[in-house]
């Protein structure tokens, strides 16, 4: 058996380093297929620069650089789409680039680029590869992994948190351009050629197959991965014709035995990540509340008046509860305020800032923050990972403070549903909010669950925490608002505190006692 262990070497490397590039952006549930692309322009750009007689370096650093440059522009050009959609748009661009290099006369064309310098060696490759590996290990095991991961399990939660989504997507895109740019620049120096076939479908999905098979989720998957797809076939090139197949069926028996890849723990980010915050645990310090004014909100779907001229406001410091009939427009009016959709009309104000039409992200660094009616938990991470998406330092302090800490290290899934409802409302704490919108936080919990929740809004309340809550559970909401708002039909019908709006006849008709089922107002 004769391999050559110097090439396996370097090919090795450079799988390693495009599962890499893959895995960043599938990281947070996008499979963006450009770095093919990327890879080409960087190793086109460097062979031409090269063969005219630029530095090797300069020519590397250019290359790289605009892979980064062709990056940006694709993660921008495909910013709103998401899953088969971006992984077809962004294969298509790389299309493009190969395209563009078999019909341009200066790259080529299909003949290629011949004469570059041999200037990939095994030290080189090893050492940009190991410090790459290195890089995106040091991201993935800090707060900006937590954030990473976040964003994969439920990009929505991550915004409302205060994760900026596409700031974020649009970062590991760009430097997943870089890392295929650096893959670029080697397999032009090693191979001291580039042509159009190199950069084809048939290489994307082998290295789509190295981040996949090593495990999507871990950057120690990848580096199996890139193993398996750079250095088996050269073991198994003895087997002449029957290579191929062989190899198949390795990669068809992974597949069948691990179907999330090879590598999947995540025990030892959580173990570091747990002593972590056990080392820089800090005392919970509740913000002071700010007014929240809202003023002839309007929201419509087609001919459907979801919220009709709603005006109301939450005064600093109080617990304003919204209750209403099912349909009435109670979750429609919290996505407005946070940002997850933007009215027709109609403005949102906090304090002196008006924060209409801002971004979730945006809304909750101005200090507005929410829990949801169906719980948006990153389900497959830990309690303490959940709260360390937001502030890793205040997670000890909030989960002791919400009765917590026993299952601090159990996967947010497998909690029973009252401690998922306290999960989410610990981790809305964790950004600070000075205004805490809360969507049935009662919702599935019994009458003692019930209790403690009322015993930590008046906690908050009393701390100067500003509250707007929905809750059909109207002993709860009695029990703990200063204020309530009825709603129905889209359109406020009483306003004021608890006692005199239930013995309002328009909310006992509408609400109390009838509750019947109604629609909303259709456009005439």
């Amino acid at each position: 058996m004769n391999i050559d262990f110097n090439s396996a070497l370097i090919i090795t490397g450079i799988d390693v380093l495009m599962a890499i590039s893959i895995y960043l952006p599938m990281s947070t549930g996008v499979l963006f297929l450009l770095p093919i692309g990327t890879m080409a322009t960087s190793a086109y750009t460097f062979a031409y620069l090269t063969i005219h007689g630029t530095p090797t370096v300069v020519a590397a650093l250019a290359g790289i650089l605009l892979a980064g440059l062709v990056a940006l522009f694709g993660g921008a050009l495909t910013a709103k789409l998401r899953g088969l959609v971006i992984a077809i748009a962004s294969l298509g661009m790389a299309e493009i680039i190969q395209v563009f290099v078999q019909n341009f006369a200066p790259l080529g064309a299909t003949q290629g680029l011949i004469g570059v310098p041999l200037v990939t060696t095994i030290p080189v490759t090893l050492a940009i590869t190991v410090a790459v590996i290195a890089l995106v290990v040091l991201v993935e095991f800090s707060p900006l992994g937590e954030r990473i991961r976040a964003v994969e399990q439920d990009e929505l939660a991550a915004g409302c948190v205060g994760v900026n989504v596409p700031r974020l997507t649009l970062t590991l895109q760009v430097t997943s351009g870089l890392i295929s740019g650096l893959a670029g620049v080697l397999s032009a120096g090693y191979l001291t050629y580039v042509g159009p076939t190199e950069f084809g479908i048939q290489q994307m999905n082998q290295f789509l197959m190295a981040a996949v098979l090593g495990g999507s989720t871990t950057t120690a998957g990848s580096v199996v991965g890139g193993v398996l797809t750079g250095f088996v076939p050269q073991l198994v090139q003895f087997l002449a014709t029957y290579q191929l197949l062989v190899y198949s069926a390795l990669v068809i028996v992974i597949v069948l035995v691990r179907r999330q890849g090879l590598v999947t723990t995540v025990r030892l980010r959580r173990a570091i990540t747990r002593r972590t915050w056990a080392r820089k645990g800090k005392g919970v310090q509740i913000q002071q509340g700010l007014a929240l004014e809202i003023k002839g909100i309007r929201k419509r779907y087609g001919g459907i008046h979801v919220l009709n001229n709603v005006t109301l406001s939450a005064h600093a410091q109080e617990v304003l509860a919204i209750i209403g009939a099912n349909g009435a427009g109670k979750t429609t009016l919290l996505n407005v305020i946070s940002g997850v959709i933007r009215p027709d009309s109609g403005e949102v104000r906090l304090g002196d800032d008006a924060i209409t039409g801002l971004a979730s992200h945006q809304i909750v660094k101005k200090g507005v923050v929410r829990t949801f009616q169906n719980l948006r938990l990153f389900g497959g991470m830990t309690v303490h990972e959940n709260v360390a998406v937001v502030d890793a330092e205040l997670g000890d302090s909030l989960l002791e403070m919400l009765r917590l800490r026993e299952v601090a290290d159990r996967d947010a899934k497998s909690l029973p549903y009252g401690y998922q409802r306290r999960l989410e409302i610990a981790r809305a704490l964790a950004a600070k909010p000075k205004v805490l919108l809360l969507d049935e936080p009662t919702s599935g919990m019994t009458h003692g669950e019930a209790g403690e929740v009322a015993a930590l809004i008046k906690d908050l309340r009393a701390q100067g925490l500003t509250i707007v809550l929905i809750d059909h559970n109207l002993r709860f909401v009695m029990q703990v608002a200063d204020r309530v708002v009825v709603l129905d039909r889209g359109a406020v019908i009483a306003e004021g505190d608890p006692y005199s709006v239930q013995q309002d006849p328009a909310v006992m008709d509408a609400y109390l006692i009838h509750t019947p089922k109604r629609t909303a107002v259709s456009e005439t």
